[in-house]
Parts: structure tokens; C-alpha cells; sequence
């Protein structure tokens, strides 16, 4: 790797090693006025003389009196002109803190590293002088001489300055003129890719990358572009990179994937014993292949070998959309996120009485950091309503109620039986979900999105198909075969049909706009004196509006399957369905309804092996194997 990968990566060399050589370079002070009155400035310029050496990075921590003189600022010389971060000037303890180096060959001739600007403000002697601190380094290794530590004194004549004219806050001084021939604007370059992966791998690995070790180079490649992630993820790996990244840098530092990938998959960092495989034998050439090869000047064109790009599992996903909505890496020692992830990647924390209110609580949280129109998915809204990672339900957080005790305790005649009552189990309750989950749920089949609380007309909509109560008093026929024709576009000609969902996509703007059909309704004559109740034709579809005990039983059980088959489509395709063929793909799922007569058994078992790698077993029920019809003969088999 070329020198100039070398230059800027030094960020943060001095900061982090402890080195221990020593050589012979120092820092050298000078100033031209010995004598300055208090209320004026000078300046003292700080020279490097590397006396042999070479240098590429150094640290300056300078001390001077604070009782009688301030720093205002620091120019960094041309000597080593990059500046390095932590730079600071402290007024009240009188420390300085400046580093700089440079992306170019180190430097072996003395030069200016820089000027600092002084105020007196006090009478009396002000010393300034280089500590021991101070590094001049050169490959990783010190070359100053402790030995050698310049220090200068001033002498600060007439009366001290008051209080208030001492400023809290020191004006910057302008840069010292440099005479020049011509005026040339300094372009800064901006580091590449590979220099700011060296940066990076200083501060993780807490000293410079060694290009002579193949674990090295590879890490710093790897970190600069993201290419030794294996075809066969390993997350065990990739937590504990998590974890080792977040305790060099800190839980507030953004996450660097590269970074985490160079951590997991290389040797550089920490060390996978699993991993340790001995590399391949590499043969010497024979004396023909090195004949062969001395017959052309020019060495054989290397093919790059392709990467090869992988899907993230479940888990990995998981693990970015937690980042997303908590805006932070999730912390594997805290048992809650440990379940929020988990939940995310396999949706396994609802408990069996479900909480609308906590439902919508971690909607309308979502759709506010992801936006209203973002896809949802019902295994984060199932991880932020029912884990405590995201929100806290602080309000539904009320005392159980008091246990009242018995009016009069039975007592126990043990005198007239010798055995005790044997207690009875309490069976298990599986409450159904209520008016208002079954509205939500085809909700989303209608609008091809989950509601949006914070909007009166989704608000109205639920409430409508849970509860029929947006009917107005004078009902708009049009409006309802218009509902009717919207619901049999998006669910089908054979879907049953719920007249509160009609009544909702008639009478609220949510799903449809009667722009076309805003005039006065007809009214509705009532019935001259036949007692047989009239049945009105919609476009084919004719419906008696008191539905018999088996309708309705019936059309429980396929509101049953509707809603089950909705979460086996999130699961197999990460979203809920929105287009006309993601709802068919529904609809085979809840009905089984698209095996064909001649069925395809290569098809099939390739579905069968995606439902294994999604839900982590074998096809066992009607629901089961419906959504391997499904995926097998409407996406595989064209």
C-alpha cells in the first residue's frame, strides 16, 4: 500500500499508543519580545528539530502562566500542516493542547510547527514551557528527546488589567503574514477511502496497521470498502464486533458496518478461535512454469474475482430496523433489547391477550420515525408494543385491583373427612381478538396500509368497520355500490362481505372520493305493503341484508382465516400486501385455492425449503402448506 495511506490515518496515533522509544527530536520556543506591557499580545513560535530523525506526527503540550498571560490562539506552521483533532487551549489551568502531521514523506529538516498568540493581562514573570507529554513520532514509534524541554520566560510590565476588560473569550489573532511571490489558495484534500479506514483502524485497534501482516492489509481493505464479508453471515461474530466497537468508541458513536464487518471477519482485532484455519499450502513453481514465466516481460492479468453479495437473515434485518427506530445499536446485555430483536426477527412476544391500545401506541411511533407512508411491519409493531426497548406504556402502568377477601370463609370440617378437596386447574382462556383488532386487521386489506391515528378520517374508518356507527340517516345508495365495487376490486368477487366495511369506505374519505357522485342522494322509497323483504342487485353481487346463523358463522370463520393468512403473508414477504397480485397471493394462502390439478412437485419442495428457512420448522397445518401452495405456484411457477 502506497505511503499516502499512510498520512492521514495518523489522526489519532499520539492520542491512543503508549509509545516507549525515545530519540533525539525536540520542540524549540523563541520569541521576540522578552518585555510586553500588560493589554498587549505577542507571540512565541514553536520550532521542531528532528536532529536525525524523521518525523510524521506530533503533539505539542505546552504550559505558561495563567495568573499573568492568556493564550488566544494557534497557528499551525507548514511543517506538518495537517491538524490533528483534540486541539484545545485552557486559560484557567494554562495547558495547551496541538497536534499535526502530514500525509507526505515525514519530515527530516527543523521547521515552524507553529505560532501562538499570547495576552498579558497581569504584571510579573510568565514562563512558558514544553512538557514531558509532548510526542514527536515517526511509524508509530517516539523519536523526542525527553531530555530536552524548551521553556521560555516573559516578562509582563505595567498595571494589571481590570476584571472586565480580561474577555471570556479570547479574540481569535489573525494568521501571521506570509510573504509570498504569489497568493495560492490552499486546496485541503479530502482523505479517501482507504486513509480514513486507516484513521478508523487506529482508533479501534489502539496503534498504526502493520501492511506487512495479511491480517492487517485485509482489515483496512475491508474497512474501506466493505469486501470480506463471507457468503455465510456468521451473527455470533458479528455481535461481539458490536459489542468490542461500542466499548472503543462509545454507545453514542454511529455504527460503521464496515467497520463491524472488518472486526468480525478479520483477525486483527480480537480473535475468533473458531475461525482459525490454516491457510492452503501454496506449491513452488516447477523449472518448466518457471521457464514459461521468464519468456514474457509482462506478468499474467489477475481476473478480480466478483464478491459475492449475500441477503442479511432475519435477524440481521432485525437488527437495522432496530437501529432505525430506536436510533441506537442495541445493547445484547440488556435483556429487553435482547426481546426487542428477537421479536422483530421472528415475532414472537405477543401474548395471547392482545393490547389495541398498545398496538396503535407503537403504530403511530413508527409511522413518526419512518414516516406515515413507510411499509409496516407487524413484527416491529408487535416489538414496540409489547417490549420496553422503544416507549414506556406509562399511562395503562395502573395498580391491580385490590383482591377483596371473601364475605364469610367456608370452613373446612376435617373432623368429617380425612382427604382435603382436591383444587381444580384453572383451563387456559384464548381470548379472539375483539371488535376493534378485527377491524384493524381489514383495515389494512382495504386501505394497503395500516391506519394513521393521528388522522380523524382513519380514526372514523376502525371505529366504523369495528362498530357501524358512520351510517348516516339518510343512506346514499351510490356511495354504497360504489364501496361494494371497491371491495370486490381488492378483495375479490367471492370474498364475503362485511356491510360495516361497506358503510366505511362509503361514508368516510379514507379508501374512495365520491367527487363524481357529491348530489343529492335519491331517497329511498319504503315498502307499499308486501311484507317480503326487497333484495337489490349490485352489479351481480346480491346479498340479503339479514345475513342467516350459518352466514354469519361462516363468514366468522373466513374472517379467521383472512386474518391468520395476512400474518403468514408478512412473514414469508416482510410487508403486508398492497398490490392486486400480493392480495391474490392472500387469498390462496387463506383458501388454498391455487393448486392446479397437475401439480408441480420440484415447485413445491423449493417452497417447502424457503418455509424452513423463514419460520425454522417443517409445514405442519392447513395454513402451513396453503402458504407453500401459495409462493410455489403464483411467484415460482409462472
Amino acid at each position: 500500500m502506497k505511503k499516502l495511506l499512510l498520512g492521514a490515518p495518523l489522526l489519532f496515533l499520539f492520542l491512543a499508543l503508549n509509545v516507549s522509544a525515545a530519540g533525539n527530536a525536540s520542540f524549540a520556543l523563541s520569541t521576540t519580545k522578552s518585555s510586553v506591557k500588560a493589554g498587549d499580545t505577542f507571540q512565541v513560535n514553536v520550532f521542531i528539530n528532528p536532529n536525525g530523525e524523521a518525523i510524521d506526527v506530533a503533539r505539542l503540550i505546552a504550559s505558561f502562566s495563567a495568573s499573568n498571560i492568556e493564550a488566544v490562539s494557534f497557528q499551525l506552521g507548514k511543517l506538518l500542516s495537517s491538524a490533528s483533532p483534540g486541539n484545545s487551549i485552557d486559560n484557567v489551568s494554562g495547558m495547551i493542547s496541538q497536534g499535526g502531521y502530514t500525509v507526505e514523506e515525514p519530515v527530516t529538516d527543523s521547521g515552524l510547527f507553529g505560532i501562538i498568540t499570547f495576552r498579558a493581562f497581569a504584571p510579573g514573570a510568565a514562563v512558558i514551557a514544553v512538557e514531558p507529554e509532548s510526542k514527536l513520532i515517526n511509524s508509530g514509534e517516539e523519536r523526542m528527546n525527553p531530555e530536552s524541554l524548551a521553556k521560555l520566560t516573559i516578562t509582563v510590565t505595567g498595571k494589571a488589567l481590570a476584571t472586565t476588560q480580561k474577555p471570556k473569550e479570547s479574540p481569535k489573532a489573525p494568521p501571521p503574514p506570509v510573504p509570498t511571490l504569489t497568493t495560492i489558495e490552499k486546496i485541503t484534500p479530502v482523505p479517501t477511502a482507504e486513509q480514513q479506514a486507516v484513521s478508523r483502524f487506529i482508533q479501534l485497534a489502539g496503534r498504526k496497521p502493520d501492511f506487512k501482516n495479511a491480517g492487517d492489509e485485509k482489515a483496512v481493505h475491508c474497512m474501506a470498502y466493505d469486501n470480506c464479508v463471507p457468503p455465510e453471515r456468521n451473527l455470533v461474530y458479528e455481535k461481539e464486533a458490536i459489542v468490542f466497537f461500542k466499548k472503543k468508541l462509545g454507545k453514542a458513536v454511529q455504527l460503521i458496518w464496515s467497520d463491524v464487518h472488518a472486526i468480525a471477519y478479520t483477525n486483527a482485532f480480537i480473535k475468533h478461535v473458531t475461525q482459525e484455519i490454516p491457510p492452503p499450502t501454496i506449491a513452488s513453481p516447477t523449472e518448466d512454469q518457471k521457464s514459461e514465466i521468464n519468456k514474457t516481460s509482462e506478468p499474467p492479468a489477475v481476473q478480480p474475482v466478483p464478491p459475492v453479495k449475500t441477503e442479511p437473515n432475519a435477524e440481521q434485518q432485525a437488527l437495522g430496523r432496530f437501529t432505525k427506530l430506536a436510533g441506537r445499536l442495541p445493547d445484547f446485555s440488556n435483556a429487553g433489547d435482547e426481546k426487542a430483536v428477537h421479536c422483530m426477527a421472528y415475532d414472537g412476544c405477543v401474548p395471547a391477550d392482545r393490547n389495541l391500545v398498545y398496538e396503535k401506541e407503537a403504530i403511530v411511533f413508527i409511522q413518526k420515525k419512518l414516516g406515515g407512508k413507510a411499509p409496516m411491519n407487524w413484527n416491529d409493531v408487535h416489538a414496540v408494543a409489547y417490549t420496553d426497548a422503544f416507549i414506556k406504556h406509562v399511562a395503562h402502568e395502573t395498580a391491580p385491583p385490590a383482591l377483596q377477601p371473601p364475605a364469610e370463609e367456608p370452613k373446612l370440617e376435617v373432623n368429617k373427612t380425612s382427604e382435603l378437596p382436591v383444587p381444580q386447574p384453572v383451563p387456559t382462556v384464548k381470548t379472539e381478538p375483539n371488535a376493534e383488532q378485527q377491524a384493524l386487521g381489514r383495515f389494512t386489506k382495504l386501505g394497503g396500509r395500516l391506519p394513521d391515528f393521528s388522522y380523524a378520517g382513519d380514526e372514523k374508518a376502525v371505529h366504523c368497520m369495528a362498530y357501524d356507527d358512520c351510517v348516516p340517516a339518510d343512506p346514499n345508495l351510490g356511495y354504497e355500490k360504489d364501496a361494494i365495487v371497491f371491495i370486490q376490486k381488492k378483495l375479490g368477487v367471492k370474498a364475503p362481505m362485511n356491510w360495516n366495511d361497506v358503510h366505511a369506505v362509503a361514508y368516510t374519505d379514507v379508501f374512495i372520493n365520491h367527487v363524481a357522485q357529491e348530489t343529492a342522494p335519491p331517497a329511498i322509497q319504503p315498502p307499499a305493503e308486501d311484507p317480503t323483504p326487497q333484495t337489490t342487485t349490485i352489479e351481480s353481487n346480491s346479498t340479503n341484508s339479514t345475513p342467516s346463523t350459518s352466514q354469519e358463522k361462516s363468514e366468522s370463520e373466513n374472517k379467521k382465516l383472512e386474518q391468520e393468512a395476512l400474518g403468514y403473508f408478512g412473514k414469508w414477504y416482510g410487508h403486508l400486501p398492497e398490490t392486486e397480485e400480493e392480495w391474490s397471493i392472500h387469498n390462496c394462502i387463506a383458501y388454498d385455492t391455487c393448486v392446479p390439478e397437475q401439480r408441480d412437485l420440484v415447485a413445491e419442495n423449493e417452497s417447502k425449503s424457503k418455509f424452513q428457512q423463514i419460520f425454522k420448522r417443517n409445514p405442519v397445518s392447513y395454513m402451513d402448506w396453503s402458504s407453500v401452495h401459495a409462493y410455489a405456484y403464483l411467484l415460482l411457477v409462472e
